[in-house]
């Protein structure tokens, strides 16, 4: 089964507006503001790993209605025999 991560490095979605998407986020995240200023640091900053496919397109669903670009990568586990 492969496995996700869910990244966020800044980026909004055409047309948002960036105090609304940090609202979207705080909400969402119940975070206060200075860990959302982290999210829009420019770095890229891992929200959640370790999600099947339908997990990761749930969070990359939510965080696109909420205005924010999410990044979905997939985990390489290479097994060890």
């Amino acid at each position: 089964m492969s496995l996700y991560e869910i990244a966020f490095a800044g980026q909004l979605v055409p047309g948002a507006q960036l105090e609304l998407v940090k609202e979207n986020l705080a909400r969402l995240f119940q975070a206060d503001e200075q860990r959302i200023a982290l999210l829009f640091s420019g770095r890229r900053i891992v929200i959640k790993s370790n999600l099947d496919a339908a997990g990761a397109e749930k969070y990359r669903a939510t965080l696109e209605r909420a205005g924010a670009v999410a990044i979905v990568q997939s985990l390489d586990i290479e097994e060890v025999e």
